[in-house]
């Protein structure tokens, strides 16, 4: 465990600011109930996935032993109980206003660190990793409601790259005593993974996109925003594995909705863009029932007939399909 003293937070440097009977060292009968208290902070970084469960049980077949390989490496750097910075921000609880805001090096899952706040009830905002996210920015710290994680790139979000991590704590500085205590921050975005099996059928392009999952988190209290934005899936790389024959897409983004917005909806989709070989395109959508959840991914897998149809082996995932499918809406609807 990593053990740093906050720069210039230190009780001594509180107490030199202002001259009062907390700086003056007067007697032990003072009245010291405005003094401001030292806050030892343990901070943990914890990983709660499904990662390694949907793996084994979805690519468990001979046949997908290359791909949940490539599936699994990929997953695995993303999946980390690690982060490299954590962005700590204090806010007077009364009225959300920032008291401070630092950024300590944790290069870990677990560091302390000591914190020096006036006489008040704070609440404390953690937020591991934001720094190293091109795809997230972190905004309106200035207040506790309005801090937020946003994904940038508007209707077309940006995939991201590291697990964002996020916590928060309730301190209490009225007290008498010197306070110790831990916040636990756990994992805010998610992965979705699409597997295609394309044996016995060539085709010039598949295209992923993820539907309705977030577009930001308000950390204050745990809750996402939706905008309709969507996500462009990359593709895995199979080049280094013998099987050649499946594809693999995955998309790292927030998570979607617990719950679908009406009865007969979807939770989230993704569409998928096959163009045979004769040029034209099928568009499929797979209408998903389980949600996408914070900290977990999940995997489907998928075969292709000879009209870019998608077999889909889950049997909850609906697929809504297009052919001749033509960009801006405009195509020639067979089916």
């Amino acid at each position: 465990m990593k053990h740093l003293k906050s720069a210039g937070l230190l009780c001594l440097c509180a107490m030199l600011a202002t001259m009062t009977s907390c700086d003056n060292f007067l007697g032990i009968d003072d009245d010291l109930s405005d003094c401001g208290k030292n806050f030892n902070l343990n901070y943990h970084v914890r990983l709660i996935t499904n990662k390694d469960v949907e793996v084994r049980t979805v690519l468990n077949s001979a046949n997908d032993q290359y791909v949940a390989m490539a599936v699994d490496n990929v997953l695995s750097g993303y999946f980390k109980e690690y982060a490299n910075n954590l962005d700590l921000a204090f806010y007077r609880t009364e009225n959300g206003t920032q008291e401070l805001n630092e950024i300590q090096p944790i290069n870990g899952n677990q560091a302390s660190y000591t914190f020096y706040l006036e006489h008040d009830q704070y609440t404390n905002l953690a937020i591991g990793n934001s720094d190293q996210e091109p795809a997230v920015t972190l905004s309106g710290k200035e207040t506790l409601t309005t801090s937020r994680l946003t994904a940038n790139g508007g209707e077309t979000l940006q995939n991201h790259s590291i697990a964002l991590y996020t916590g928060r704590a309730a301190l209490d500085a009225t007290g008498q005593k010197e306070l110790a205590g831990d916040v636990y921050l756990y994992m805010a975005n998610s992965a979705a993974v699409l597997v295609i099996d394309t044996t016995g059928y060539q085709v010039q392009n598949i295209r992923v996109t993820v539907e309705d999952v977030a577009t930001a988190f308000n950390i204050a209290d745990s809750t996402y925003a939706y905008n309709g934005s969507s996500i462009e899936a990359r593709q895995i790389d199979m080049t280094s594995y013998p099987d050649n024959k499946r594809e693999a897409f995955y998309a790292y983004c927030f998570p979607s909705r617990d719950q679908a917005t009406s009865a007969d909806a979807p939770i989230w989709r993704m569409k998928v863009y096959i163009t045979l070989n004769d040029g034209s395109t099928t568009e499929n959508i797979l209408n998903i029932h389980n949600p996408l959840m914070a900290g977990n991914a999940e995997i489907y897998k998928a075969k292709i007939d000879e009209k870019g149809v998608l077999l889909i082996a889950d049997p909850s995932v609906g697929v809504s399909v297009t052919f001749n499918w033509k960009p801006g809406g405009e195509y020639n609807p067979d089916f």
